[in-house]
């Protein structure tokens, strides 16, 4: 049912408005919320279709059925944009960590394949998206997730040699003491175009450009802006 109704609206937004696409964020399932008093996880509440799905025979474990379930919405989606509008494109920006087993060593940290039930890896191998916008969000000097080595994991992971756009989180640029300085945004745009000649990326968000916060849009339009790239 979610899956039709999300393949209606993908048709109408694509037959009735002049987009150029359609890009699809990180949410799945939902990210995990903690019981106040353990602090333990809170599974999602789908026991009843998973009960329904496991009466009639369903012969998935629980997990692997959640991530069938997005794994049809992705292909189904596709399916149905490239139908309304042949030559769009379809994009989806997941969470930036691989799957545990194909991180890079010394990667750490949040499981989408297990937690939000995204399994990334199999859509680009099936080629269910037109391009990939990991969200790379973390600086290149931590190492635990360092941004170089999930670039390239990610390019590696990519066997269909589909557009690779990481996402940068141009928006830490702010006016805390947490706040990133500028030149990390230019590093990490210097290590793409290094590392991944011809791809693009996106930044999150756009407010911190327009805000031309601590000076990053004047750093980008005289340096790694300068030039214009066919």
């Amino acid at each position: 049912e979610v899956v039709v109704d999300v393949q209606a609206v993908a048709r109408d937004l694509l037959r009735r408005y002049a987009v150029d696409g359609l890009h699809i964020d990180d949410y799945f399932y939902p990210y995990p919320l903690q019981d106040a008093a353990s602090k333990a996880d809170v599974d999602f509440p789908d026991e009843p279709t998973w009960q329904k799905y496991a009466a009639a025979g369903g012969p998935l474990a629980r997990a692997d059925w959640r991530r069938d379930n997005v794994n049809r919405l992705v292909q189904r989606l596709y399916a149905a944009a490239h139908e309304a509008r042949p030559g769009t494109r379809v994009g989806i920006s997941p969470f930036g960590l691989p799957r545990p087993g194909l991180r890079p060593p010394g990667i750490a940290g949040f499981s989408q394949y297990d937690k939000l039930y995204a399994d990334v890896e199999l859509w680009l191998r099936e080629g269910w998206l037109d391009y990939l916008a990991p969200q790379l969000y973390w600086p290149r000097a931590q190492a635990a997730q360092a941004f170089e080595p999930l670039l390239q994991a990610w390019m590696a992971l990519n066997p269909l040699g589909r557009p690779l756009h990481p996402g940068l989180f141009t928006s830490r640029i702010d006016a805390t003491p947490q706040s990133w300085a500028p030149e990390e945004i230019v590093g990490q745009i210097d290590s793409i175009r290094r590392l991944a000649p011809g791809s693009g990326h996106i930044h999150f968000s756009m407010a911190a450009l327009a805000q031309n916060r601590r000076g990053i849009a004047d750093l980008l339009r005289s340096g790694a802006y300068a030039a214009t790239r066919p």
